[in-house]
Parts: structure tokens; sequence; C-alpha cells
């Protein structure tokens, strides 16, 4: 779901164009790379459940300082050379390990689950998020395709959990 959010963002953010002035053009393409932060950091808070559980939280504050010093190289080598979207992209990717990091610790620590497809899935996110915050594309019509694609494939991936939510949805009742 949270992908599928990511999506509607990605293919949106051209729309903003109309409403910002043109010294902010920049924001469009960093849009996306800005949402997938707290998002994977949001997946990141649900995964890691099972090393809080079993109370093997200090390697958790590991991920976390590796997640830092990571964050810290990207920023020096990335943001001279592309500002915001060096920023972003670092960001995204330190983000991004400190969810696997997290993850992993839990599935050793608590109980092992699939994540192979999720990551997959966040690695795709990242990819594209960050190509459009360092390279951002000229048309918009380029962009609302690329995360249209993104959607197509993330419906796809995960379209029986997304039909198991669309099962749950019921509609309200009147009251009276």
């Amino acid at each position: 779901l949270a992908l599928t959010f990511l999506c509607i963002v990605g293919m949106g953010s051209p729309a903003l164009r109309v409403v910002l002035l043109d010294s902010y053009a920049e924001v469009v393409s960093l849009l996306p790379a800005a949402v997938l932060q707290p998002l994977v950091y949001t997946l990141s808070e649900i995964t890691v459940v099972g090393s809080t559980l079993k109370r093997k939280t200090g390697a958790v504050l590991g991920a976390f300082v590796a997640a830092i010093i990571v964050n810290v190289g990207l920023c020096v080598f990335l943001v001279p050379h592309f500002g915001a979207g060096g920023a972003m992209t670092a960001g995204a990717v330190s983000f991004l390990l400190l969810f696997a990091l997290r993850t992993e610790i839990s599935a050793l620590v608590w109980m092992s689950f699939p994540r192979a497809r999720t990551y997959v899935s966040l690695m795709a996110a990242l990819l594209l998020s960050t190509t459009v915050a360092l390279i951002p594309p000229a048309d918009g019509l380029l962009t609302i395709a690329l995360w249209s694609l993104a959607l197509i494939a993330v419906m796809t991936a995960f379209r029986h959990e997304l039909r198991g939510l669309a099962s749950n949805i019921r509609p309200a009742t009147a009251v009276q």
C-alpha cells in the first residue's frame, strides 16, 4: 500500500508545476524521493517489532549508526554535484539501508518472514525516485509514464495483498 501511494505521488508530481513558481520547479522531481523516506522508515518500525519484543535493541542502534554513516558519506559525495537531488538520494538510500538492517535483525532474533519481494520493490522505488531526483526528466509526461508503469508493477506484485485489503472495505451503513 505504501508503494502504491508513492507511485501515485510520483504520477501527480508534474502537476505541481502548475501551482509552483519557476524557481521551485526542482521540487517536483524531489517529491517522490522525499516521500519515500518516511514511508520506508514507517515500514521499518513495523518490521523491527520482533527485536523489540526480544529486547535485542542494541543491534538496532547499530543499524541507526550505520545508516547515519552512509548518509553523511553519500551527502559529502552527492550534494556538491547534485544539490538537493543528491541530499534526497543520500537520505533515501540511508533509510532503505536502515529498513533492511532493522528488518534482518528482527528476522534473525525473532522469526523469519518473507522479505525478498519487499526488498526488490523498495529497491526499484528507490532507483526510480532517486533517478528522477538526480536527473529530472524534462517532460512531465515521461515522469507520469514511468510512475504509471511502476504502479502497474506494484499492483501486480502485491495483487493478493491489495485484493485482501479491498475485500475488507465495506460500504458504510446509514445511521438511524
